[in-house]
């Protein structure tokens, strides 16, 4: 059942549908009038009370026994919906619409792009929005790619993210720190690519992963250095080891691994536990945990500790467990949605008793018998995936111990099992006996007379080897090598224990390596068939002989490959390089491996070391591998390439920058454009903004906004700021601050409103003691000590892209205390200085503040209304009621109201006004007293109000020419129960606009 509700708030349903196996996404294409698919929608829906991204919407099917809720949200733009997608720069407007006046930022402000140096990659962030023109330093899309192009000379090729959008780009505006691109030649080139662009044939769009492993050490050589021979620690320093799995760990403060531990070592481990002996039999029988053993009749065995010997296994009983226990299950709720991955890769987890697999697809895998092939190559033996029988993915532990616990996932994982898997719990296997074994000698006698009952043994294959697969100083991953130095495959590892009496050493010469490495070229989950290697000189290569003439010699180096995790032979590429010079020199190599693989590799050099008469110090410089790259991307991007990057310094590489103008749509006076043009003006970015989370024109009061963009132009306003992830009620408020305004709401749209000179009450509201329902409250903030005599503007001057902070003081301002502005978004010196000069001037000049209360004629006004504010107190303004209006004989009005009006000061001009039916006020007009206190003649215009309609007569406001009402700026309008409001407001001064139009002082 679909249900619609008119809001957020707990209600009732205004429809009912009923709905069965089709998906959300459509039913909306079919019901919803102007519905189009995307992340912001003006609706939110939820499935059986879990909210749903909009994304989800197409591939969510809804049965009949569901329970679907569409609300829609307060007028089209609280977007709660669209806050799941965090990978938009315009967050959804989330608060209520208030105006504020632009401040400090707090503490912890996240980072913004606009304050950004240098390139860097900003995995899963946000990409940035341009608006106006602002410098960017552009982010890294893949990684930069160096390589040696000569021996002397390097290149750097460089993708980048410009932003989201169509930019003009001026060719003076691309730099290289601060030197323009141009100016370096044919050295550098660059060029700019439209969102969505094809790239497959740009160089600097292919994907060279560096290997992070290789390249400069923490000992200032620019690479590792290659040798032949490196002494390796035999012995770990530890207190303790917990062994688990395959794996040896060193528990935190007990010690560590030597640091040169890799994978070309051996080692000897004997793992100490107790084991119960039962003697008097024909064999004694060993009890205990044997299972990690694996034994086997015939294996040949090693005892060290107590009954140490070499023995093998006559017979081995494994442990027998209470409960053989189930598999756990986890079932797709529907079959996959798709099987191609190679443009948008899938990645998730596979969780399960604490083990956790991650799952990457970037291949097209065609089909469902595919998808599980590869799924399962990436699961370990834990885990397998299979068919449910009806095209759904099941993930099925395997036996024949099973944990007892669920299966779970993370990540994205809707494509492959539907948005809501069945997970089924298994049983745990749980052991009521322990496993036992008897030994014969070698020559097949029985094996009796081992210490009785309790025993301290290590048990293991004969040599008890294991080949190391990867060690860091906490812990090693083994393999265990069987009687004959072969890889056993069976091994089932070893039980979780920590003992205090193990031994651990590395065998034989094994420690006497010369390799550097291995290491990993891509990172997991990612295969390449193309290597891309350096290796690099630093003193040179030459022989100098004992006349100092400089000589050629030579240097070999070997590198090698495998796939990573294979125990098979590696493939072997050598070099031998020659050359005669004393100047560092570089060499890059490419190698093709012929197949898709995630290699490891190692090097080492096999020439003979450096003399003091031949320098042949090498070092392996770089590693880096190609992956799959995309063609297009949605963004404006940029590639650079520098051609001769040593010319360069190393710290301005990273700091391509250049100045971005964002096209928009434009008010041309009369329409908006249809193409986008480059502009730096306010109104434009606000629409935009708006429009970029789902919203349309009709959000918007145009016609204001339209009003405005006239003025912003005329006064020369402009915004330019990089926006990172932010709300659309920050990113609007922000906007609008350039521009002297303030965003409101008014009946579901915004309405941008700017404190601007005014001269006539056209559209403000009219408040007296005729529609007040308490008596006016005026009052007066002196000036106090501690009152800011000064306002500090910090903006980005566009002159340079530094933070100025300009001094914003009135004559007499000593500046000892200053309230401090940040202004984001506004670049220009001029405009900042005025902005910052309107709200010194409103320090000073707004110094009384009215509040009142009214019937519901308090909701007609609107933030910064400009109204008359009349009391009941003598000497100021008189209100009363319009009783009657009509010609006095002389084309005048003749007003007669229903108070006798004070025309005692015979010195003063009088003036009079009313109050229109829609509240706003008519008026003033010079007014002259008629035959008595209750008569008023005016040249009021016509038409005259019709007082013979059924409604509240006009109130009438009265009074001298310079005291007759409180000129006011409404600044709060709040509801008052069910029938009124309270109101706020503040005087109106022309002073606080004197600095509108100053240029700051020199």
């Amino acid at each position: 059942m679909i249900k619609v509700y008119p809001g957020i708030v707990d209600c009732d349903p205004i429809e009912e549908h009923e709905a069965d196996g089709i998906s959300i996404g459509q039913w909306m294409a079919d019901n919803v009038a102007e519905y189009k698919p995307g992340d912001s929608q003006p609706v939110s829906i939820s499935l059986n009370g879990e909210l749903l991204s909009p994304r989800k919407w197409a591939k969510t099917i809804v049965s009949a026994t569901d329970d679907v809720a569409i609300r829609i949200q307060p007028a089209g733009i609280g977007l709660a919906i669209a806050g799941l997608t965090l990978r938009e720069t315009f967050r959804p407007l989330v608060n209520a619409l208030t105006p504020d006046i632009p401040n400090q930022p707090g503490s912890g402000d996240p980072f913004s792009f606009a304050n950004a140096k240098a390139n860097v990659a900003r995995l899963g962030q946000v990409v940035p929005e341009i608006l106006g023109s602002y410098r960017r330093f552009p982010d890294y899309l893949l990684p930069p790619r160096r390589w040696f192009t000569g021996t002397r000379r390097q290149q750097i090729n460089m993708l980048m993210c410009i932003g989201q959008g169509e930019f003009d780009i001026p060719i003076s505006g691309v730099r290289v720190g601060d030197t323009p691109i141009t100016a370096l030649g044919t050295d550098a080139e660059y060029e700019v690519f439209e969102p969505n662009a094809d790239l497959s044939g740009e160089a600097a769009a292919e994907w060279w992963h560096n290997c992070n492993e290789v390249g400069a050490t923490s000992t200032g050589g620019a690479g590792i250095e290659l040798g032949t021979i490196t002494g390796v620690s035999n012995y770990p320093s530890a207190t303790s080891f917990t062994f688990s799995d395959d794996s040896i760990s060193i528990p935190g403060g007990a010690g560590s691994f030597p640091a040169g531990w890799n994978n070309t070592l051996t080692v000897r481990v004997e793992q100490y536990l107790d084991y119960e002996i039962e003697a008097g039999g024909a064999r004694d029988i060993i009890r205990g945990a044997l299972d990690q053993l694996g034994p086997f009749t015939g294996m040949k065995i090693e005892i060290e500790g107590d009954n140490a010997g070499l023995y093998e296994v006559h017979s081995f009983t494994a442990s027998v467990p209470d409960d053989p226990g189930s598999a756990s299950t986890l079932t797709g709720n529907a079959a996959p949605s798709r099987y191609d991955f190679d443009v948008t890769p899938a990645s998730f987890d596979v969780m399960l008793n604490g083990n956790t697999q991650s799952i990457t697809f970037n291949t097209d895998l065609t089909d469902l018998s595919g998808l599980l092939t590869e799924l399962n190559s990436q699961l370990d033996a834990t885990i397998q995936a299979q068919d449910d029988g009806s095209g759904k993915v099941q993930l099925v532990e395997q036996g024949p111990n099973y944990s007892g616990t669920a299966i779970t996932l993370s990540g994205a994982t809707t494509d492959v099992f539907g948005g809501s898997p069945v997970g089924v719990t298994g049983d745990e296997t749980t052991v009521a006996a322990e496993a036992e074994m008897t030994l014969s000698y070698a020559s097949g006698d029985p094996v009796t007379g081992f210490t009785p009952n309790a025993a301290r043994m290590a048990i293991g294959y004969e040599g008890m080897l294991y080949l190391i697969d990867g060690a860091t100083t906490s812990e090693i991953e083994l393999t265990r090598l069987d009687d004959e130095g072969n890889a056993d495959l069976s091994w089932p590892g070893f039980d979780t224990v920590t003992t205090t009496d193990a031994v651990i050493y590395v065998t034989g010469t094994s420690a006497q390596i010369g390799w550097a490495g291995p290491f990993l070229a891509c990172p997991d989950g990612e295969v390449t068939d193309t290597l891309e290697y350096d290796v690099y000189f630093p003193r040179g290569l030459t022989y100098v002989d004992s006349k100092g003439r400089v000589l050629d010699t030579n240097q070999s180096v070997q590198l090698q490959y495998r796939e990573a995790g294979s125990l098979g032979g590696w493939t072997s590429v050598d070099h031998t390089i020659r050359n005669g010079v004393l100047d560092a020199i570089g060499y890059t190599f490419t190698r093709s491996l012929g197949a898709a693989i995630q290699p490891e590799v190692r090097m080492r050099r096999t020439g003979a070391p450096s003399t003091d008469k031949a320098k042949r110090d090498v070092e392996w410089y770089g590693l880096r591998a190609k992956l799959d790259a995309p063609t297009s991307y949605p963004w404006t991007t940029i590639a650079v390439k520098l051609k001769n990057s040593n010319k360069i310094a190393s710290q301005s590489e990273n700091k391509i920058n250049l100045i971005a103008e964002r096209k928009l749509p434009v008010f041309d006076g009369s329409e908006w454009s249809a193409a986008n043009e480059e502009t730096r003006d306010i109104a434009p970015c606000l629409r935009y903004i708006r429009h970029s989370v789902g919203g349309t024109d009709a959000d918007i009061d145009m016609e204001e906004l339209e009003r405005l963009d006239a003025v912003w132009k005329a006064r020369g306003d402009n915004f330019d700021f990089i926006f990172n992830e932010t709300t659309v009620r920050d990113a609007m408020k922000m906007v609008l601050r350039a521009g002297m305004s303030e965003l409101t709401l008014d009946q579901g749209r915004i309405l941008p409103v700017r404190d601007e000179p005014r001269t006539t009450f056209q559209s403000g509201q009219g408040f007296s003691p005729q529609n007040m329902t308490k008596p006016l409250v005026r009052s007066f903030q002196a000036n106090r000590p501690d009152d800011a005599d000064g306002v500090d503007v910090e903006f980005t001057n566009r002159t340079n892209w530094a933070k100025e902070t300009i001094e914003c003081r009135l004559p007499g301002d000593l500046g000892i205390k200053v309230e401090k502005i940040r202004l984001d978004g506004v670049t220009d010196r001029d405009q900042a200085y005025q902005i910052g000069m309107r709200r010194r001037l409103a320090m000073k000049y707004r110094r009384w503040e009215y509040s009142f209360d009214t019937e519901l004629d308090g909701l007609n006004a609107n933030y910064m209304s400009f109204v008359p504010i009349l009391d009941d107190q003598p000497s100021y303004g008189q209100s009363s009621i319009m009783l009657a209006i009509e010609d006095d004989g002389e084309g005048n009005a003749l007003v007669t109201v229903s108070e006798p009006m004070d025309w005692s000061d015979t010195e003063a001009s009088y003036v009079v006004a009313y109050r229109n039916p829609d509240g706003t006020v008519a008026g003033p007009w010079t007014a002259t007293r008629g035959a008595d206190d209750y008569q008023i003649i005016a040249a009021i215009p016509m038409p005259w109000p019709d007082l013979t309609a059924r409604q509240e007569p006009p109130h009438v406001y009265f009074g001298t020419t310079e005291r007759w009402a409180f000129k006011a700026l409404i600044t709060s309008v709040r509801p008052r129960g069910q029938l009124g409001a309270s109101v706020t407001a503040v005087n109106y001064d022309d002073r606080v606009y004197d600095y509108d139009d100053q240029p700051p002082p020199a």
